[in-house]
This record gives structure tokens, C-alpha cells and sequence, in this order.
């Protein structure tokens, strides 16, 4: 899996979930790394990913 913004390879905890988030509902669903999240705001991130 990779970050939608960064394109980074998502990291995964010892119970292979991935760290980070996920914005969005159904298909519309976009994972963001940890690193994406600590340097964007929540409005920048929903713009960044509804390009």
C-alpha cells in the first residue's frame, strides 16, 4: 500500500496494519502516511486529495 499524496510505502505494525489514516468513505477512500499527516493541516490534505 502507498500514501495517495507522497507515494511512500505505507509501514505496517507487527499485526500488518498499515500507520496512518484513511480520508474518505466507499471507493472514494485515499490512505495518508503518518509523515503526511504530521506536515499538512486536515483541510490541506481533503484538497490535496480531491485533485
Amino acid at each position: 500500500m502507498k500514501c495517495d499524496i507522497c507515494k511512500a510505502k505505507a509501514e505496517y505494525t507487527f499485526l500488518k496494519k498499515p500507520l496512518g489514516t484513511y480520508i474518505g468513505s466507499g471507493k472514494a477512500r485515499k490512505f495518508v502516511c503518518t509523515k503526511c499527516q504530521k506536515t499538512n493541516s486536515q483541510e490541506e490534505l481533503t484538497t490535496k486529495l480531491t485533485k
